[in-house]
């Protein structure tokens, strides 16, 4: 039986593995939520990718959307590592 990924699974698994990326450069990276999902307000724009700041959720944490037309890996990965 095949397993599969979500995209958010695969999303949280790339910031796991960036975090010694940016330890190596002297920069934590925070505590933070990842998802795939329309950015700007919940339309469909040409952004690729969105960060929110922590001070507009509830919980704190800063959350990065990822659009959902994005498939190739290498692209979401330097969205998600950029944004």
């Amino acid at each position: 039986m095949e397993t599969r990924v979500t995209r958010e699974a695969w999303l949280i698994g790339l910031v796991d593995l960036l975090k010694p990326y940016f330890s190596r450069h002297k920069e934590a990276l925070p505590s933070l939520r990842i998802t795939c999902g329309w950015t700007g307000k919940g339309v469909r724009t040409k952004r690729v990718g969105e960060c929110w700041a922590g001070a507009t959720a509830a919980d704190s944490q800063p959350h990065i959307y990822i659009s959902p037309v994005l498939e190739e890996s290498v692209e979401v990965a330097a969205v998600s590592s950029t944004s």
